[in-house]
């Protein structure tokens, strides 16, 4: 072949394939993005600890338990592209009754290599940490090591949608569906979600249901929203041990983390069954 028309094909391939690597770039940029919430003109974002260290929190008792909403106020992102999709997110779960008031709980989310993460979830009187680790990015199936105060509580398995407990000791067991739904708002095409629509899974502790976890978890950046929410637990008893509180706490941290996961999959594998 003609050397002239070897140098001809050679720059036409180099071309097209720095136009095909211009999209592929600018498509994760656009990705990245899109997935966004940014903080509010003028505004200091506070991430990670002082952001915990900042949330306005009611004092805890045993009535929060009936009146947690299934809503969180806060600020997250997420980015996909050749370098991996990581992301991170904090917010406060409100009250059912005092919805612009302080929350009852805060937490923060940070999210690398897709499925990993370290969650953080605080009330007034209690600190949980869940690290969550997974074999593959496309791996719904994760492992989860869980510690409350700085002492190690327990671990989880979760084989989706199936999740299993067992404290330290082997003495308390436990297990819940972590599937969620997906939303961010409480409007969905226009339409308010009704109560049918959210879903209640047992959290069952030693052969006994203690409590019903929502399956739908609503997110807004709003810092005055009166909306009313579905509560994130039904029915939760006023004399629940502290045992089974803390798998409460547990539960609900894990269930934002899926929360986050069921976003991210939608957004960019659309692998969830």
């Amino acid at each position: 072949m003609d050397p002239l028309v070897l140098i001809i094909l050679g720059i036409s391939g180099l071309f097209c394939f720095s136009v095909v690597l211009i999209g592929v770039v600018a498509f994760f940029i656009i990705r990245a993005s899109s997935s966004s919430k940014t903080a509010p003109a003028g505004s200091q974002m506070l991430k990670g600890e002082d952001y915990l260290a900042a949330a306005s929190l009611r004092p805890w008792n045993n009535t929060a338990w009936n009146d947690l909403s299934s809503h969180w106020d806060g600020w997250w992102w997420d980015t996909s592209g050749i370098i991996g999709n990581n992301g991170y997110a904090h917010g406060v779960i409100t009250s059912l009754q005092d919805p612009i008031g302080p929350g009852w709980m805060a937490f923060t989310n940070n999210r690398h290599e897709l499925r990993n993460a370290e969650i953080v979830l605080k009330t007034s009187q209690q600190r949980v940490e869940l690290k969550i680790t997974s074999k593959s990015k496309f791996d719904q199936d994760i492992r989860v090591a869980a510690s409350i105060d700085g002492v190690e509580n327990g671990s989880l398995q979760v084989t989706f949608p199936d999740c299993s407990y067992r404290n330290t000791d082997g003495t308390v067991t436990g297990g819940w569906n972590v599937k969620t739904q997906s939303s961010s708002g409480w409007y969905i095409l226009g339409q308010k979600v009704s109560q049918d629509k959210v879903l209640y899974d047992p959290i069952v502790v030693n052969g006994r249901t203690i409590a019903n976890l929502t399956d739908r978890w609503f997110r807004t950046t709003k810092t005055k929203n009166t909306t009313p929410y579905p509560p994130a637990l039904q029915p939760v008893s006023p004399q629940l041990p502290l045992v089974e509180q803390n798998i409460l706490l547990i539960g609900i941290a894990l269930g934002l983390y899926f929360d986050t996961m069921n976003y991210i999959d939608r957004v960019a594998f659309s692998s969830r069954p």
